[in-house]
């Protein structure tokens, strides 16, 4: 059974945080060819996520113009695949058009090295040159981590029912920020 997913949402785009890649990496879009490396920087970033061959077709689509302006890479100095993530969009959130925050991964002994935070602020920047003006994603609660990252670069918890604040309440003591869910749980009452 999959674990239930989270929401979060940053309410504008202004004033993203900037983080340099350390030195060695770089970064790119996507060219032609580039599902494969999306698949084998996944599989390595995560394992336990089972992708089928034709994931990235229904996620992305094929539009090689959209997939080149909104799917990114990191690169180490030898030019191996360590990092992905999407500048992607949902127009019906909530009944409003976000931009989103997509299937974002680090290869896991590339970690703590900034990579997430450079590629997030990548990923922000490009959003908002696209004319977005703020930003949701999904994520679960086991990937604290990924929800603190988020939390550092504005995000807050998007909570639209009594399961989910039971899902923040749970995650709540493994935050670094503090989070106080009453103002969630006032409005679902």
């Amino acid at each position: 059974m999959s674990e239930e997913c989270i929401y979060m949402v940053r309410r504008d785009l202004e004033q993203v945080q900037s983080h340099v890649l350390p030195a060695g990496f770089h970064a790119r879009w996507y060219q032609l060819g580039d599902r494969q490396l999306w698949a084998e920087i996944w599989r390595a970033a995560s394992p336990a996520d089972l992708f089928d061959e034709n994931w990235f077709d229904r996620e992305f689509g094929t539009s090689q113009a959209i997939l080149s302006q909104r799917v990114c890479f990191l690169f180490d100095a030898r030019g191996t695949g360590v990092a992905t993530g999407a500048s992607w969009y949902d127009d019906s959130y909530r009944g409003e058009r976000y931009g989103k925050i997509h299937y974002l991964a680090v290869v896991s002994h590339y970690r703590k090295k900034g990579l997430a935070k450079s590629l997030l602020s990548l990923l922000l920047t490009r959003l908002k040159e696209l004319g977005h003006t703020k930003a949701m994603l999904e994520t679960q609660p086991s990937r604290v981590e990924a929800v603190n990252l988020y939390r550092q670069f504005g995000f807050e918890p998007d909570i639209h029912s009594r399961e989910q604040v039971e899902l923040w309440r749970t995650l709540s003591p493994e935050l670094r920020q503090p989070l106080d869910l009453r103002k969630y749980e006032d409005p679902l009452s």
